[in-house]
């Protein structure tokens, strides 16, 4: 069922939701606020409306999430791969990638979109027919675009600050994160205990 949120569904509390939820898990990373930038919205509301469930060919710094019931939600689902990532080999993961490019500290500026899109049939986990796909549910798209990009190899020991208590092991993601240039790499985690949430939510 396509959530109602407000926090979807008004511009205004849409960019709110967005800011707030980024520029806490930075403030806890030891990463400065972001601020608003317009043009990379305008770009994330382009990938988000085509309702292609992968990323796009960009310079910037890209997160994907589907289906989540809030922007709120699916942040924090990036924001709780930190259990995955190793500081003593501070390096790209594919498991950490959302995690890593939001706490990046180089990173000044995001612009994030939303759609309403339709998987092509209600088999179709990617979701890739667009808008006006017909046998699936609908669900949002969320897209994040970033400036300067994050998960720059040879930078994470300086740019992913962990305090004490954050990172180690256990949990699950659904996913794909971009690395340097653009490169998507892929990834799918599940512990048994959660089953249900992977078949109706993701994260690239």
């Amino acid at each position: 069922m396509l959530s109602d949120s407000p926090s979807y569904t008004s511009d205004a509390l849409f960019q709110a939701a967005v800011l707030n939820s980024t520029n806490t898990y930075r403030a806890a990373h030891n990463a400065t606020a972001l601020a608003w930038n317009e043009t990379l919205a305008v770009y994330a509301d382009e990938h988000a409306q085509r309702c292609v469930w992968g990323h796009s060919n960009t310079p910037n710094g890209e997160n994907l999430a589907k289906a989540y019931p809030s922007p709120t939600t699916a942040i924090d689902a990036w924001a709780a791969e930190q259990i995955h990532y190793d500081r003593s080999h501070p390096s790209f993961d594919k498991s950490t990638g959302h995690f890593t490019q939001l706490v990046w500290k180089e990173t000044k500026t995001v612009g994030c979109a939303r759609a309403q899109c339709r998987d092509a049939s209600s088999g179709d986990g990617d979701g890739n027919a667009g808008e006006n796909g017909t046998g699936g549910p609908r669900w949002w798209y969320l897209v994040c675009e970033y400036w300067p990009p994050g998960n720059v190899e040879g930078g994470f020991a300086v740019n992913v600050q962990l305090v004490d208590g954050k990172g180690g092991g256990g949990g699950y993601v659904l996913g794909e994160a971009v690395g340097v240039g653009g490169v998507a790499v892929r990834g799918f985690w599940v512990a048994a205990v959660v089953v249900m949430v992977v078949f109706v939510t993701g994260m690239r």
